[in-house]
């Protein structure tokens, strides 16, 4: 889960990483776990502040574009079926694939390859999202009906709204693992994260942008103002 690697944030994140790891040696009520969400949150700027690209730990650039490829592919599904969308979008030795060969190069479309920690986390974040969206896929025809459902109505809005949580969640391992495995261990470090992880998803369950979102342009301004409002209003659950 997240990375070894030590991360040095800047000074003013003393308070905040102190109570991590302090109270990382059990596991977090929902309580705390979203007291420190919310202080992590500030430290880092605030919502508006990560959303514009002016937090102190990397510019969101990677994972508001990787919001807008995602939502224009789903938007390509949802208009042509998944065949034609992945060879709209220069994907087509994948169709008829296996459901994992497709998500990796779904995946790949949408994150890039840039190797920059947040570009890093931004494709960890859709990757796991794209897991919980197909988790119990086994044929293309499953994969394309389950992407399908979330099409309907404000589907794709909460999809998006669930990948910035998930991009919240990387950062924050980025940030704490290293630190938390070193004084408490990996299973406790672990544990720790993964409740983190369930508040995230708890508090995000059902959110919804309220539009349907598969009749914008996401390659256009509209689609980087939706991108960058959807990541500010995901983050601003939790301030």
């Amino acid at each position: 889960m997240g990375t070894s690697a030590d991360y040095s944030a800047p000074p003013n994140w003393k308070n905040v990483k102190s109570s991590v790891t302090c109270s990382g040696g059990q596991t977090p009520t929902p309580t705390i776990a979203r007291d420190l969400v919310r202080d992590y949150i500030s430290t880092n700027g605030g919502s508006g502040r990560m959303s514009s690209g002016r937090g102190q730990l990397g510019s969101g650039r990677t994972a508001k574009s990787a919001a807008r490829s995602l939502g224009g592919f789903l938007s390509s599904v949802a208009r042509d079926g998944l065949d034609n969308a992945l060879r709209n979008n220069g994907l087509q030795d994948l169709v008829g694939k296996s459901v994992t060969e497709t998500l990796l190069g779904i995946v790949s479309l949408c994150g890039g390859t840039d190797g920059d920690i947040d570009s890093v986390d931004a494709r960890n974040a859709l990757s796991r999202t794209m897991d919980e969206v197909c988790k119990d896929v086994a044929s293309p025809d499953e994969l394309e009906a389950a992407l399908l459902e979330r099409m309907d109505g404000d589907g794709l809005g909460e999809l998006m709204m669930a990948y910035f949580g998930n991009y919240l969640f990387e950062q924050f391992c980025r940030v704490f693992f290293g630190q938390l495995l070193k004084k408490h261990g990996d299973q406790k470090a672990n544990s720790y994260l993964d409740s983190i992880r369930d508040v995230l998803k708890s508090d995000l369950a059902n959110k919804t942008v309220g539009s349907d979102l598969t009749k914008i342009d996401w390659f256009g301004r509209e689609g980087t103002q939706m991108a960058q409002t959807i990541m500010s209003n995901t983050l601003a659950v939790f301030e």
